[in-house]
């Protein structure tokens, strides 16, 4: 990154700056229209006391509708704040996961052993179906490319490091690190770690096998604890269904 790119003060009286607006422009625009979307059914719901599909059952709320609730009821959301929660999990789901899916993509392109063991499990659940119907069951059965998956998160993940807040005083290695304090967490760091996973630059799915004597924060591409990423199921079943 440039120097100048550093400081805002300096960076909007670039070129760069203003092409940044424009596509920043075009992504809140959609996002703000996608929420005046939703607004105004909420609205029409609130006057029909609730929303029911074809069959009578109330539907179940969307993330988006979950806060746009909370808004009614009174909390305060500014719309920046809102359009923020849409921009993330609309815009920064949508990148993490084309770049997981393609780096995954790659690992069972440059090991062909990795894909005949695909096609054999493939086959075991769908035999010679060239359009078969995908359940939430056969995702479950698909433990070998649910291991390539966790293999290519592991080499390649997406968000190779995140921040966080000390919310308590913590004691680390000797050192202490006082509350407020903003640390940075290496999870990629983590996860090329010979300790957890020896000979850690090899492509090796079976090592997932059982982690049972693993570290439970040996492998975190989505994070952990109680601010883990909200995406963390969805991406994973997601790739399972990329054939």
């Amino acid at each position: 990154m440039a120097v100048f790119q550093r400081y805002d003060f300096i960076f909007r009286f670039s070129k760069d700056f203003h092409l940044q607006k424009k596509a920043l422009d075009i992504i809140h625009n959609y996002s703000n229209e996608v929420i005046a979307t939703k607004r105004k059914e909420l609205d029409e719901n609130v006057k029909q006391k609730e929303s029911v599909d074809d069959l009578g059952r109330k539907e179940k709320m969307v993330f988006l509708d979950m806060i746009l609730n909370k808004a009614i009821d009174g909390h305060i959301f500014s719309q920046e704040a809102i359009r923020g929660e849409v921009d993330t999990f609309m815009f920064a789901g949508h990148d993490t996961t084309a770049t997981a899916i393609s780096f995954i993509l790659l690992c069972i392109a440059n090991h062909n052993e990795v894909q005949d063991k695909i096609i054999e499990e493939q086959e075991r659940l769908f035999g010679c179906e060239k359009n078969p119907k995908v359940t939430f069951a056969h995702l479950q059965e698909m433990q070998f490319l649910e291991n390539v998956i966790k293999e290519g998160l592991r080499l390649y993940t997406p968000v190779p490091l995140y921040g966080r807040q000390i919310d308590k005083n913590v004691e680390f290695e000797g050192m202490l690190i006082p509350k407020g304090v903003n640390v940075v967490i290496f999870n990629h760091g983590v996860h090329m770690n010979p300790e957890f996973y020896p000979n850690p630059e090899k492509f090796d799915p079976n090592r997932f096998e059982s982690m049972e004597d693993k570290h439970p924060f040996a492998f975190i591409p989505f994070s952990a604890g109680p601010r883990v990423c909200i995406g963390k199921r969805c991406p994973r079943k997601y790739k399972n269904t990329i054939k």
